[in-house]
């Protein structure tokens, strides 16, 4: 289950979430490559972006920022790569939306097994890479 707003940055700056740790050898771009090239996984993560944007004008605030901005920078200082840094914090946005729907009676339910799913990932030190389905990846 995605911890509390606080809960979550916590455990992005105290390292309890190993993204920096992550992609230390890892190939970033063909990272990247796997993301961009299984349609459903786009598809799916681009359904739950739109929803959220109905959320931030709904709102009229983002209150993912502080989360998204430590996800980046983390990442941006241990790959130098920004285009990856730039993806975990997509996925941190996704995240922290969730986290603050449970978390915040002025956000509407936004509960999405992908997203559940992201989480699971970096918190088993893992990039989040298709396949997934339904919750689970094959």
């Amino acid at each position: 289950m995605i911890p509390t707003p606080t809960q979550l940055l916590s455990e992005i700056e105290d390292g309890e979430l190993p993204l920096a740790d992550m992609f230390a050898n890892a190939n970033c771009e063909s990272l990247l490559d796997q993301r961009d090239s299984d349609a459903s996984f786009v598809a799916t993560y681009r359904d739950i972006c739109h929803q959220i944007e109905t959320l931030k004008f709904i709102l009229n605030r983002d209150p993912t920022e502080p989360i998204r901005n430590k996800s980046f920078l983390v990442v941006s200082n241990a790959t130098s790569q920004h285009e990856i840094a730039s993806c975990v914090s997509g996925d941190f946005m996704l995240i922290a939306w969730q986290s603050h729907a449970l978390t915040d009676s002025a956000i509407p339910s936004c509960r999405s097994a992908f997203v559940d799913w992201l989480y699971s990932q970096y918190k088993s030190g893992k990039f989040p890479c298709p396949p997934y389905s339904n919750g689970s990846q094959n």
